[in-house]
């Protein structure tokens, strides 16, 4: 029912979700360095970190509220996390 807007969804809210995205994403990934042992242990806790605020973010929103107007950011940072993660890996994978 939504889908025929997602790109009008997307234009929305997609430059702020991207920019909290990276942002998220280069936190988790130093304070993980902080704690974790091995480079490999940064990687996957920052790449989980983004991963599951998407989902949590969408069942939260679509539990707790209504009205589209809230779903609409976590969609889209749903969609934007995968992209990002993606490019995340293909950049990390060569880090040892």
């Amino acid at each position: 029912m939504e889908g025929k807007n997602i790109l009008s969804y997307i234009k929305q809210a997609g430059v702020p979700v991207l920019i909290l995205n990276i942002v998220i994403m280069i936190l988790a990934y130093f304070i993980a360095k902080t704690f974790a042992t091995d480079i490999k242990q940064m990687k996957c806790i920052a790449l989980e970190c983004v991963l599951q605020n998407g989902s949590l973010a969408v069942f939260v929103a679509s539990q707790m509220f209504n009205d589209i107007v809230y779903v609409v950011p976590t969609t889209v940072y749903a969609l934007v996390m995968y992209i990002t993660a993606f490019i995340f890996i293909y950049f990390v994978k060569r880090i040892n």
